[in-house]
């Protein structure tokens, strides 16, 4: 009867262990997944149709999305629409070209 007991304690203890693991494994992978994925309600993150080529990095800009959404003074109640077009208009001012300009769609 006690080797019964060791080996069921020994059996408990790998299977707690395991659990442990197992826990700590999904609580890494979601805390260290990329950027982009941790932004929510957003529609079309990714174009599969022209996706950009592995050596443009984006993890900075969803980085800086993540900040401004979840730690500006506003409270979390930021525009995306609004964000979404100064970023489009930002990318178009990077051009330096003072004939192209971004102008939002009317409501």
């Amino acid at each position: 009867m006690n080797n019964f007991f060791k080996k069921s304690f020994l059996s408990g203890g790998v299977l707690a262990l395991i659990l442990v693991f197992f826990i700590l494994g999904i609580y890494l992978g979601y805390n260290n997944r990329p950027e982009v994925d941790k932004i929510t309600n957003i529609l079309n993150k990714k174009d599969p149709i022209t996706s950009i080529s592995e050596e443009h990095d984006f993890g900075s800009f969803w980085k800086t999305w993540n900040i401004i959404e979840n730690k500006h003074v506003s409270g979390g109640e930021t525009d995306k629409q609004k964000m979404i077009w100064g970023a489009m208009a930002g990318l178009v001012s990077s051009l330096d070209d003072p004939y192209s300009v971004f102008f939002p769609p009317k409501e």
